[in-house]
């Protein structure tokens, strides 16, 4: 542990002396997590992390989705356009015009953002899952899987829903986009996709319900059964669609699931 809270440290130092912008470091056994915000909300943001991780580690009886570690994975956030503008000028140069266009840089292992959005605890959490899904499948899980873990790391640390990604035209014609996802999607449960249409949407067609459904029925999978959701993370790491990876986890057809994840919404508060 020593040895990577080092190379963290020594990443951070890097950072610094490349950028000449001064950002302070928190470690948490899994993340390393680089700000200017007043320390009190780092430490609040940190704190997050650490009651998600709890969550997961609580609910999904396996240490498979926290296999990300300080010193590879990093989430950055600045306070203004300024600072993060000239970081990524002078530390990843191939990424300085989308900082500027976008104030966001998403990585699998990396997620830089300005402050200035009230939903930025929201997203410091979102992405720590997206992290987590993307190292447990080895880089392999769908849009799907992505944001319905994401979207349920969320929940479990904050207890609510307020970051759906699809495109922003989506979400302006949601009206019942954040808040708690458990109950809206109760009574839109049966306009979901089958869900072997759902498990192809790729963003650019990605609808605010499409999220809603997958944050509910990872949720839904994991309630069932914790192991065989493991089991089927470790099929999408093997290279399996995800039809197949449940099926073969779960030994259900994914119809008989969905019709039982219906009945599930209903019971969902």
């Amino acid at each position: 542990m020593k040895e990577c809270q080092d190379r963290a440290r020594a990443k951070h130092k890097e950072g610094f002396d490349k950028s000449g912008v001064k950002l302070e470091l928190i470690m948490t056994p899994f993340i390393s997590f680089h700000s200017n915000l007043p320390m009190i909300t780092q430490k609040k943001l940190a704190d997050d992390l650490e009651k998600c991780a709890g969550a997961l580690q609580a609910n999904l009886k396996t240490m498979r989705m926290l296999r990300i570690r300080p010193d590879t994975d990093d989430i950055y956030l600045f306070n203004n356009d300024k600072f993060l503008d000239t970081y990524v000028e002078k530390v990843w140069p191939n990424d300085a015009e989308t900082a500027k266009k976008t104030g966001e840089i998403l990585r699998a292992n990396i997620f830089i953002k300005k402050k200035g959005k009230e939903q930025d605890e929201n997203y410091v959490v979102n992405f720590f899952g997206n992290m987590q899904v993307l190292r447990a499948t080895s880089g392999k899980a769908p849009h799907w899987l992505i944001e319905g873990f994401s979207a349920y790391c969320e929940n479990k640390a904050l207890g609510k829903n307020l970051i759906a990604h699809v495109p922003a035209a989506e979400v302006a014609k949601e009206k019942d986009n954040s808040g708690n996802w458990l109950a809206p999607i109760r009574s839109k449960a049966k306009d979901v996709k089958k869900w072997e249409e759902l498990f192809q949407v790729q963003y650019a067609d990605a609808k605010v319900l499409d999220s809603m459904a997958s944050f509910s029925i990872v949720w839904y999978l994991v309630a069932l059964d914790p192991m065989r959701f493991d089991k089927f993370i470790q099929n999408i790491a093997d290279g399996e669609n995800s039809v197949s990876a449940i099926e073969k986890a779960y030994g259900r057809k994914v119809a008989e699931l969905q019709s039982n994840w219906i009945q599930w919404t209903q019971t969902q508060r």
